[in-house]
């Protein structure tokens, strides 16, 4: 956030995380660079912060903190968090791209002389990474199953359904005469 006033700018800070985003409220830091290139780690830049933690498959995270943007000056605003493992159910059909996080709000307030006041502005939405399972082991599930399922099935139904019996061949059949063809072309079984 750059504040780009000749006085000092209090800007409401709102964001909203999905619940499997857990940030560390503890981590949180401000930095804050001045116009003539000095950077600060400011405690003064954060005068209010209020959070609602996530809870798992049911709330979402919020955010909202009261900054004060000393005059040209450029604030960074950090917080460490780590993502939850979802179920497969709950990832998009397109999961490898990653998932969109909402984008953040900033809200002038008032301030001397009452400039801009009520300005919003929203941030650009993130892409977030997640580890994605692989998708296509059910597949090669199902298809080993059948497979398996499919060759005993097989030899199920032949052992039951076919009929064995002995073909006794006669003395005469044994013998081929020259020019009658090959011997695969015989029709043994036919007496």
């Amino acid at each position: 956030m750059t504040n780009h006033l000749d006085e000092v700018a209090e800007v409401i800070w709102t964001e909203g995380w999905p619940w499997w985003v857990r940030a560390f409220v503890g981590t949180l830091e401000g930095n804050v660079r001045l116009v003539n290139g000095t950077s600060t780690q400011s405690e003064g830049l954060m005068a209010g912060l209020a959070y609602s933690p996530p809870i798992a498959r049911e709330r979402a995270t919020h955010l909202q903190a009261r900054l004060v943007l000393p005059p040209r000056s450029t604030a960074t605003v950090l917080i460490k968090y780590e993502s939850s493992f979802l179920w497969y159910t709950e990832y998009p059909s397109d999961a490898h791209r990653g998932f969109e996080l909402p984008p953040a709000a900033l809200r002038l307030l008032p301030g001397p002389g009452g400039v801009r006041a009520g300005l919003t502005i929203h941030t650009a939405s993130a892409l977030l990474s997640l580890p994605t399972p692989d998708f296509s082991m059910p597949y090669n599930v199902i298809v080993l199953t059948s497979t398996v399922m499919a060759l005993f099935f097989g030899n199920v139904m032949n052992k039951l359904v076919r009929e064995w019996k002995v073909v006794r061949l006669e003395e005469g059949d044994e013998e081929v005469e020259a020019g009658e063809g090959s011997r695969g072309s015989r029709d043994v079984g036919g007496r």
